[in-house]
């Protein structure tokens, strides 16, 4: 009973994190799976990726429907994405857990910094080369964070959509699922096709299904209702909220990873 209702609680947070704040959510569901409900890292980061799949799945089907996404951006970063994120889920279990618990919490303070600090808009990319160098540079950081971290590549998708200055702001957040979409995908493919050394009932490689599939149901209202509003908030708002997330993250997760050394 404890596992469902973690599960349903962190599952709300997730679908309003992927569709408002445009994370796919594992920046919650990983530390909330290894520090409250039991997972090692390896097993959360792979059960994180699965459920943003089908979180972000639902996202871009909603998007999609009031024509938000411009998938020829998002095949572009999705090519680079997809193999990166592949990679580093078959690179990630000759990994030590405390390595990833220690990349986790670099990387959360590295969404920190980003998340208080001043953008500049960059200038528009001018020739066809410099479209795709700059599509392989987030794709490539996208997957290699999906697939070791546990996050599908929003907070470094997003932020980069956003300081290019090509693309609406109302069309960030969706292109930015849509890429996610893939990264997810084929990291959670590659979790899936590596052995697990003392599988559970409905784990398949390193994913436990049956926790994904409480994380995701959970998820649904708050991302229907978070893709209806998501453009009523301001930046500054979401930049507020997503700071505020990720300092009680890094707090615990910084403590977990001190009792670990």
């Amino acid at each position: 009973m404890f596992l469902i209702l973690g599960g349903i609680i962190v599952g709300i947070l997730v679908g309003f994190m992927s569709s408002v704040l445009g994370l796919g959510g594992g920046i919650v569901i990983v530390p909330s799976l290894s520090l409250y409900l039991g997972l090692t890292q390896h097993e959360a980061v792979a059960t994180s990726l699965f459920t943003i799949f089908f979180v972000t799945l639902m996202n871009v089907w909603r998007f999609q429907r009031k024509k938000l996404i411009d998938w020829q951006v998002v095949f572009l970063i999705a090519v680079f994405a997809g193999i990166t994120s592949f990679l580093a889920g078959r690179l990630s279990v000759y990994l030590s857990q405390l390595f990833l618990m220690t990349l986790f919490v670099l990387f959360l303070l590295y969404l920190i910094i980003q998340t208080f600090s001043k953008q500049t808009v960059a200038q528009p990319a001018s020739t066809r080369r410099s479209k795709i160098l700059e599509a392989g540079k987030i794709g490539v950081l996208a997957g290699m964070i999906a697939g070791l971290v546990g996050v599908a590549g929003g907070s470094i998708i997003t932020p980069l959509l956003f300081a290019g200055g090509r693309i609406e702001s109302k069309k960030v957040v969706p292109i930015s699922n849509s890429i996610m979409l893939f990264t997810s995908l084929f990291a959670s493919i590659s979790y899936m096709t590596i052995s697990h050394p003392t599988p559970r009932p409905w784990q398949v490689g390193y994913i436990h299904v049956d926790l994904s599939l409480v994380l995701f149901l959970s998820a649904l209202p708050s991302a229907y209702l978070g893709t209806k509003w998501q453009h009523l908030l301001s930046l500054r708002i979401r930049k507020l909220l997503l700071g505020l997330f990720l300092i009680l993250i890094l707090l615990r997760m910084g403590l977990r990873l001190f009792r670990m050394m």
